[in-house]
């Protein structure tokens, strides 16, 4: 179908939050995903997405967003 993706690890580092702002320029869409802890996504993913909407946040405006959830649950 001519669909192209790549993966990125989350890493609430400059360079990499930099990368991912850059690339958003370009993008059609995005998918987040991230394991949920204790009723939220990780912090590394809070950070990293607190960080990019700072660098990146306009790229993200009006662009199709997808969010995916893991949850690990055991019974006590």
């Amino acid at each position: 179908e001519g669909i192209e993706t790549e993966i990125m690890h989350a890493v609430p580092d400059k360079a990499v939050v930099a990368e991912a702002a850059e690339k958003l320029k370009e993008a059609d869409g995005v998918i987040i995903g991230s394991p949920v802890y204790w009723a939220s996504p990780s912090g590394e993913m809070v950070t990293f997405m607190d960080l990019l909407s700072a660098v990146g946040g306009n790229y993200l405006r009006h662009k199709p967003v997808a969010v995916l959830l893991s949850m690990f649950c055991t019974s006590i």
